[in-house]
């Protein structure tokens, strides 16, 4: 497929800028035709969703089209020859300081004038534009980028198209793992009857084939250029224009819509304008509490969108040998999609490249590295000892190591001026982890290095209340007995036992007024050393969520330390 455009939506303006420098680079070393339209689009608030960051791309595009021919006003009639591809970055990802579309792979090109790090924004750019996008008429592609997708070579003999104005891709999965995903409930010829998310068990099970299976909604579709220009007049229909920067530039307040729940539902055959008017929390991707008054600004919305989408035809199409997963939630997964990512089943476009568990990489002869390890884009200089199954991405380690099983290191120096010791270990299944990140004080920009642990095994987000709640694989009434933290040091007194997680609490030193911020303070969190003199240090310290590090990370920073 030769793309018009390609757009990026990101969530801030730093972050934009960045990913706009990455498009561009590839563009330079060919991956990208010369020619294409290259954009990155901020979202014009922290939460439009997916729909509002789709209608707001579609705005901007249509401006960059609609000047380039020469128009002083948005022209919609420019959407209907052209071939474009929107792609979102979606929310932060725990696991890498770069998004779950620059995660970096332990893969290399086999032959190529440019070697670099591939990402999986690489492959799904690849599996778009050269495996469904061929052979489709002009009109927009819309994809995430926070999902490994797999499709067998070419998968359409012939593009589905005809009667729909809208084609969702999806393939067949576990009914199980359907559970915490949107499923597709398909009529006769791929029509789309309903989108479940985040089903019961009976519910699911009505939406399955033959085999068991049931279509998941992975994340990508193609809008004809009827949709595409229809959705593109929002902008200046209100409330829906509270997606986009125009509104909220006039004043209005942000609204968060999604692709799925909000745009695609109202074109579901068995969906009736009461039951999708009336449904406001309760099939959203992104749910969250309303108040009256937003409640009542996002039933006009929706009514709204009913009278000008529930004309339209949306198809399904099943992939039956095609392949989904979402990115990590957990260590556990992040550990292993890196060991043994879904991509490597990808013939279409591996034929170019090798999977290698040592990629782009420097070992001395002294480091003892199990064969099951992963490491990319990193230096191990010494007697560094690693353990099975671990991961090290984007890491310097120099000096006497020792990483356990399991591990997950990500972006972290650690030389023996850090430990001051002979010898510094790291027990079994730890998520250590470095984020460059800015802070803005007041006209001031302040840059810090912040370094994370956890637990393989700790989910982030559930309340510390529940049974599987854990910090650095240990329950928390054991992690705040024997350190001597307490509650009221990482969470507010008006937050609720529900409300506190790990993700939220104030675990992480960035700054002592004193004292600079060592390698020790972190990793007396894993319990390895009890020195009342570490706590109050711990105590007196500016210290951050990983939740708040998240938001602060310097993109474009981070993206060049991997150049």
């Amino acid at each position: 497929m030769k793309w018009t455009a390609i757009v990026l939506t990101c969530q801030n303006k730093h972050s934009a800028n960045a990913c706009q420098k990455e498009l561009e680079t590839r563009q330079q070393k060919g991956f990208i035709a010369e020619d294409v339209l290259l954009l990155t689009v901020e979202d014009p608030a922290s939460q439009v969703g997916s729909g509002g960051a789709t209608l707001n791309a579609l705005l901007v595009v249509s401006e960059h089209l609609s000047a380039k021919q020469g128009y002083t006003v948005i022209n919609s009639d420019v959407l209907q020859n052209v071939h474009i591809l929107i792609m979102h970055l979606g929310r932060d990802f725990p696991f890498d300081a770069c998004g779950k579309a620059f995660t970096t792979l332990p893969v290399s090109y086999k032959s190529s004038k440019y070697d670099s790090l591939l990402c999986n924004f690489d492959f799904i750019l690849d599996t778009v534009t050269n495996q469904l996008a061929p052979n489709t008429p002009p009109g927009v592609w819309v994809c995430s980028t926070d999902m490994f997708i797999t499709v067998p070579d070419q998968p359409f003999k012939q593009v589905p198209l005809s009667n729909c104005d809208i084609m969702a891709i999806s393939v067949p999965g576990d009914p199980e793992y359907a559970k915490a995903h949107g499923v597709y409930k398909m009529g006769p010829e791929g029509s789309v009857e309903e989108i479940i998310f985040r089903g019961s068990t009976e519910e699911i099970a009505k939406c399955a084939n033959n085999n068991g299976k049931v279509p998941i909604a992975v994340g990508v579709m193609y809008l004809s250029p009827k949709v595409a220009e229809k959705l593109s007049q929002f902008h200046y229909l209100p409330p829906l224009d509270a997606c986009t920067y125009m509104g909220l530039d006039s004043g209005a307040k942000p609204l968060e819509l999604s692709l799925f729940y909000d745009f695609l539902l109202p074109m579901c055959s068995a969906i009736t304008e009461q039951q999708y008017v009336d449904n406001v929390e309760g099939k959203k991707d992104t749910p969250v509490s309303m108040a009256t008054s937003e409640t009542d600004v996002y039933k006009r919305a929706r009514r709204l969108l009913w009278r000008n989408l529930s004309g339209l035809k949306l198809k399904a199409v099943l992939i039956e040998d095609g392949g989904f997963e979402y990115l990590a939630r957990t260590g556990e997964q992040h550990r292993r999609h890196v060991l043994e990512c879904p991509l490597k089943t990808l013939a279409s476009c591996n034929s170019n490249v090798m999977w290698q568990n040592m990629a782009h990489s420097h070992i001395t002869k002294d480091a003892t590295i199990d064969g099951s390890c992963v490491v990319l884009n990193s230096m191990i200089e010494g007697h560094i000892t690693v353990a099975a199954r671990t991961t090290i991405s984007h890491c310097d380690l120099k000096g006497h190591i020792t990483v356990g099983k399991g591990c997950v290191l990500n972006n972290v120096a650690l030389t023996p001026e850090e430990f001051k010791k002979n010898q510094f270990s790291i027990p079994d299944d730890i998520v250590l982890q470095g984020f460059h990140i800015k802070l803005s004080m007041g006209k001031d920009e302040n840059r810090q290095y912040v370094l994370v642990v956890f637990g393989v095994h700790d989910i982030l987000k559930i309340p510390i209340w529940q049974e599987k709640s854990t910090f650095c694989n240990r329950p928390w009434y054991e992690f705040l007995r024997s350190s001597g933290v307490t509650k009221h040091d990482l969470w507010p007194a008006e937050k609720s036992d529900n409300e506190k997680s790990l993700f939220n609490a104030k675990l992480f030193p960035v700054l002592h007024i004193r004292q600079p911020i060592s390698l020790k303070d972190i990793t007396w969190l894993m319990g390895m050393d009890k020195k009342d003199n570490l706590l109050d240090k711990w105590r007196a310290s500016w210290r951050l969520s990983l939740e708040e590090i998240l938001k602060c990370v310097d993109l474009a920073l981070e993206l060049k330390k991997r150049e």
